[in-house]
């Protein structure tokens, strides 16, 4: 009920991040080999997804972790090396000055219960590693139904020039059904005053629609086998260098001409 896997790939997502927590707190009152298969399986979801891990930090997963970690016995060795993984893959994308505040409190004695050396310098040695990895430094998430991006590119552009642009795109099967239809991507802007000029490009039924208008409206269509769980390179050429002032576009997967 929790987690959901991506149709004939073995994606897996998680349906709601905010249910980890609760996930959590229920295999550390499992049997040890449940709460290790338990963690390895949220360790292979996280992998897959920065905004599953950023996510992960704002609910408190990290100090979580740490917690548990801390209260492992010397004979619970796997189960703290599942722990760990968990906690490095999450650190590496965030980690919180409230997760951080809460574990330097117990490793230095603010809390209640305070931390004996062994156990003060594993977590320390966690938090090191944690620190020491490159994660991304910015990172955008989008639900794929009412999201995107809006710049204020060079406003004195004219559409009727040759240009190229592009744009690295992901679907799931869950979300490639809601983008039918919608607009993928799309630039405008004005060659005077008067003039507005645009390009609009479209997914519609494993076809991709671009749309440009000037003086007047044009169209084209591609018939495109979109990937389905992997990135991919859409580019757009117009190019109008013809003598008699005609012009052709062409489209690009992955760098591949589209007939």
């Amino acid at each position: 009920q929790i987690l959901v896997r991506g149709e004939g790939r073995g994606v897996v997502h998680f349906v709601s991040v905010k249910l980890v927590p609760t996930m959590l707190n229920i295999l550390r009152r499992c049997a040890r080999n449940d709460a290790r298969l338990g963690l390895r399986l949220i360790h292979s979801v996280l992998k897959q997804s920065i905004a599953n891990c950023s996510a992960c930090d704002y609910h408190g997963v990290t100090a979580q972790l740490l917690e548990w970690f801390q209260e492992c016995g010397e004979e619970e060795r796997e189960l703290q090396d599942c722990i760990v993984a968990v906690v490095e893959t999450v650190g590496k994308v965030s980690l919180s000055a409230k997760d951080l505040r809460s574990v330097l409190r117990t490793c230095y004695g603010c809390e209640s219960t305070a931390l004996d050396e062994v156990k003060l310098l594993q977590t320390v040695s966690i938090l090191r590693k944690v620190v020491n990895q490159d994660g991304p430094t910015d990172f955008l998430d989008f639900d794929g139904v009412q999201s995107g991006l809006r710049w204020k590119g060079k406003s004195s552009w004219a559409g009727s020039k040759a240009y190229s642009f592009s744009v690295w795109l992901r679907f799931d099967t869950s979300n490639l059904q809601q983008t039918q239809g919608k607009v993928l991507y799309s630039l405008h802007g004005r060659a005077t005053k008067g003039d507005h000029n645009f390009v609009v490009v479209v997914l519609e039924s494993n076809r991709i629609l671009i749309h440009t208008a000037e003086s007047k409206l044009h169209s084209a269509s591609f018939n495109v086998d979109v990937p389905v769980g992997s990135w991919f390179q859409l580019g757009i050429v117009h190019d109008n260098s013809s003598t008699f002032g005609s012009s052709t576009v062409a489209l690009y997967v992955n760098g591949v001409k589209e007939n």
